[in-house]
């Protein structure tokens, strides 16, 4: 069913239940399908051509969400913008994916961001099954039904949060978005939610503001985006949230694998998965064939996601190759093409990562290579923590990456910062924050 259709039938059934609500405001479904039934009361909609992709730049998250579904039904392909961008960067940006050139195929009715945290972000064309067929078995996993309340705090420009809105939308719930990025906004929604759709670094948030007293009712979250450490999820169990179910995916591959209680990632339903050998005898190429993957990027930009005729897709990423007579769970190691090659060892970033952010007093880490001249590349750092972090922070940082990470993988070089750079989904933007290293805009450490 059409995505906008299916909120159309859900009005009918649930016309005075509210179907969005941010801090400020509160629209209901039978409100919400008189809006995306009526595309000229939507100017972004108004416009759309079947076929052709319509951009969305919009603030107010209720307004978004309407546009969408009101350009989906009408045929048209939406794309949400960051609404932060300025008009100058969302033009030549738009320009750039050469949108408005090119009718799509009728099978595809959605584009999304990748979030960029490598570079810059390419637009993923999708078909309306590849997202709606996924709806049903992720709500079984998750025990989502009419009477939960989502809370999806990430901006909408996310792939990862527009999907949640739209899953909420199909299975009836009252979902929550924030409209406003700041702590009073997410608590006042968080006292009301019963579901958390997020990624890692919005999860931990939400650990933090109820650590401080803010009031829940979550009794599960979904986690994805990243990896989520042990700790977060002891965190969650200590304030009573039951389950927290972390998957992996891609905007291009959609879900590939999901933990259903940290014990290791397993196929999503409907996912088959493969580990293709590569140059390392211990790591491997993750391939999936699924029916949820995407038609691949828009205006024909190269990037990291390949498909053979067989129907096998991957974005590259790596995954420890599986003991045969082992437990078959997935052990992802990061992206290919963002291993560190150093002194002939391979150290694949967020390994160090999730080490680090154990650490007290960093709150984020982003690792990466710089060149070397005796070891190819080194190993930095870049991490976000307080100003005042002193000597004896910094010895401690560097006796607990003697314990538990190698001689290779342990950062030779680190840099501070308050607050690193984000991608739009709210997760460390790679590309920008070795910019700013090489730029000289972090503080550097020891």
């Amino acid at each position: 069913m059409v995505a906008g259709a299916s909120v159309l039938e859900m009005a009918s059934r649930r016309s005075g239940v509210p179907a969005i609500t941010t801090e400020h405001r509160s629209i209901s479904y039978g409100q919400l399908a008189a809006r995306i039934a009526r595309a000229p009361m939507a100017p972004v909609a108004a416009q759309t051509r079947r076929g052709e992709v319509t951009a969305i730049s919009l603030s107010d998250p209720i307004a978004v969400v309407t546009a969408v579904l009101a350009v989906e039904l009408a045929g048209g392909i939406p794309l949400v913008c960051d609404s932060r961008w300025s008009a100058e960067h969302a033009t030549a940006l738009v320009a750039e994916l050469g949108m408005g050139n090119e009718t799509l195929s009728p099978e595809f009715a959605f584009v999304s961001f990748t979030s960029g945290s490598t570079g810059r972000p390419r637009a993923v064309v999708r078909s309306r099954r590849s997202w709606v067929d996924s709806f049903g078995p992720l709500a079984d996993l998750l025990g989502l039904s009419a009477d939960d309340n989502l809370l999806v705090p990430g901006p909408l420009v996310s792939s990862l949060s527009m999907f949640g809105v739209l899953h909420g939308l199909w299975a009836g719930c009252r979902v929550l978005v924030p409209a406003s990025g700041g702590d009073a906004a997410l608590c006042r929604l968080l006292a009301d939610a019963t579901v958390v759709h997020a990624t890692p670094t919005a999860f931990r948030r939400i650990l933090d503001l109820i650590d401080g007293g803010a009031e829940h009712r979550v009794r599960v979250a979904l986690i994805g985006g990243a990896a989520l450490s042990s700790v977060d999820r002891i965190r969650a169990a200590d304030h009573g949230i039951q389950q927290v179910l972390s998957y992996y995916g891609a905007s291009e591959l959609s879900f590939v694998a999901i933990d259903l209680d940290g014990l290791g990632f397993r196929a999503f339903p409907g996912v088959e998965l493969r580990i293709v050998a590569q140059d390392d005898p211990d790591l491997g190429r993750v391939d999936v064939r699924s029916p949820y993957l995407s038609g691949g990027y828009l205006g024909g930009a190269i990037g990291p996601f390949e498909r053979d005729v067989e129907g096998w897709a991957t974005v590259g990423d790596l995954a420890t190759v599986p003991d045969p007579a082992g437990e078959q769970t997935l052990e992802l190691r990061g992206r290919g093409d963002g291993a560190i090659l150093t002194a002939g060892a391979t150290v694949v970033p967020e390994d160090v990562e999730l080490v680090l952010r154990t650490l007290p007093g960093i709150r984020e880490a982003v690792v990466f290579g710089l060149p070397h001249p005796r070891l190819g590349a080194m190993v930095c750092a870049a991490v976000e923590t307080t100003d005042d972090v002193g000597s004896a922070e910094r010895a401690h940082w560097q006796r607990v990456c003697r314990e538990h990470l190698t001689a290779a993988q342990s950062p030779r070089r680190w840099f501070a910062t308050a607050t690193l750079p984000r991608t739009a989904s709210g997760k460390p933007a790679r590309a920008q924050t070795i910019g700013a290293v090489i730029r000289d805009e972090l503080r550097r450490l020891g």
